[in-house]
C-alpha cells in the first residue's frame, strides 16, 4: 500500500493511511474512467469509418483488440457468448410465458362467448 501511494506520488500525511486510501481510490477510479474513455473513443472511431451509427459488441471486440489487448480476447468471447445465451433464453421464456397469457385469454373469451350464447 505504502509503496503504491509513493510510487504515484501520493503524500504521506498525518493519520494518513484513511487519506492515502481515499485517494487511491480516487486514482483508480480514474484509471477506470480514462480506460473506459479510451474504448469508446476507440469504438466510436471504428464505427464512424465504417459508416455505422450504433455501436455493437463486435466493434468494442475489435477496438480491444487495435488497443493491444489481444490476451483478452478468448475471455471477452466467451463473455459475450454467455451473454447472448442469457439473453436468448430470457427472450424464450418471456415469450413462452406471453403465448401461455395469450391462449389462456383466448380459452377464457371463447368461454365467455359460449356462456353469451346459452344465456341468449
Amino acid at each position: 500500500m505504502i509503496f503504491v501511494c509513493k510510487s504515484y506520488g501520493i503524500p504521506d500525511h498525518k493519520g494518513g493511511f484513511a487519506r492515502r486510501l481515499s485517494l487511491l481510490k480516487n486514482l483508480i477510479m480514474e484509471c477506470c474512467m480514462e480506460f473506459m474513455r479510451m474504448i469508446s473513443d476507440e469504438t466510436s472511431q471504428l464505427c464512424a469509418k465504417e459508416g455505422k451509427s450504433t455501436i455493437g459488441a463486435d466493434h468494442v471486440l475489435r477496438s480491444l483488440e487495435s488497443l493491444g489487448f489481444h490476451a483478452w480476447k478468448t475471455e471477452l468471447d466467451a463473455a459475450l457468448l454467455s451473454h447472448k445465451e442469457v439473453c436468448i433464453d430470457r427472450l424464450y421464456l418471456m415469450s413462452s410465458h406471453f403465448l401461455e397469457d395469450l391462449q389462456e385469454e383466448a380459452e377464457d373469451e371463447q368461454e365467455s362467448d359460449a356462456e353469451q350464447r346459452v344465456e341468449v
